[in-house]
């Protein structure tokens, strides 16, 4: 959401300032246009890499969430590398990983 803001915001002020540049600027002739074209080239690249930027933190906030909201159960498993060896609890996550302190294995 606020990434959002500051985006609504930018659309806004290019708007403004491109509404502005065009009631000053009177276009007689096809070859005066350019530099309102370029302005809006400009912002267009702006307006692209934006988005780009929000995209890849949405996908990263996106991956950090469902990392969070996985399903966890503890399931008791023992390891046997002597007869005296204790019983560790192993987490189990929802996706087929099951993971210790010193394991961490993909069946």
């Amino acid at each position: 959401p606020l990434v959002e803001f500051y985006t609504m915001r930018i659309r806004a002020e290019a708007s403004y300032i491109i509404h502005r540049f065009a009631a000053v600027h009177v276009i007689p002739d096809a070859m005066n246009a350019f530099p309102l074209v370029h302005l809006m080239e400009a912002f267009d690249h702006a307006k692209s890499k934006l988005e780009r930027t929000v995209n890849q933190l949405r996908q990263r906030i996106q991956y950090l969430l469902d990392a969070f909201k996985k399903r966890r159960q503890i399931v008791y498993g023992s390891v046997r590398q002597s007869s005296s060896s204790p019983i560790f609890p192993i987490i189990q996550s929802s996706d087929n990983f099951v993971m210790d302190k010193a394991i961490c294995l993909k069946y």
